[in-house]
């Protein structure tokens, strides 16, 4: 089975600020609220449908060892920019947003992606760029990658590689933030 990892793409936040602690971020987590997950299957293959599952329940089992709150949310067209709400205490709006992606541009016989984009939302102010247009909401991406599979791709097929790039997600934001 051919399999192609098509984009990786590795960000720094930038000027985020720190969720309110006494100690400075140490990881790049540490500088958000938690994870806000969605992941969409691919219509009319079923193993998607399954794959999400799985990816759901593995994110949120991460993100508890990992010290972080989550919730899953339902995609909406204005994910990367959409204000969340706090609830118990977690303000999702200063979370990662993780959206995975499943994909079949040819349908169920031809070859399907399945990409995770994350991103955060920066509201900046006019001392950090000027001409701001007040309220503005710049997505910045987090982490994405995404893998190719030959057409007639299985869950088995797809499992090794859905998890490398859970892996590699939750490796990215353990790395200690250099100063």
């Amino acid at each position: 089975m051919r399999c192609l990892t098509l984009a990786v793409a590795l960000v720094a936040i930038g000027s985020l600020e720190a969720s309110a602690q006494s100690d400075p971020p140490k990881r790049r987590f540490d500088l958000t609220s938690g994870i806000v997950f969605t992941c969409s299957p691919a219509t009319g293959i079923d193993w998607t449908g399954k794959a999400c599952g799985e990816l759901t329940s593995e994110f949120r089992k991460r993100a508890e060892l990992a010290g972080l709150k989550f919730t899953e949310v339902l995609i909406t067209a204005d994910f990367k920019t959409k204000r969340f709400p706090v609830a118990n205490g977690f303000d999702q709006d200063k979370a990662i947003r993780v959206f995975w992606f499943m994909h079949a541009p040819s349908g169920p016989a031809g070859e399907v992606s399945a990409k995770l984009m994350s991103n955060v939302v920066f509201e900046p102010t006019p001392a950090e760029i000027p001409n701001v247009v007040p309220g503005q909401r710049i997505p910045i991406n987090f982490y994405t990658q995404s893998v190719a599979l030959d057409p007639g791709a299985r869950h088995s097929d797809a499992q090794p590689y859905l998890k490398q790039i859970t892996d590699a997600f939750f490796k990215s934001g353990e790395m200690v933030i250099q100063k």
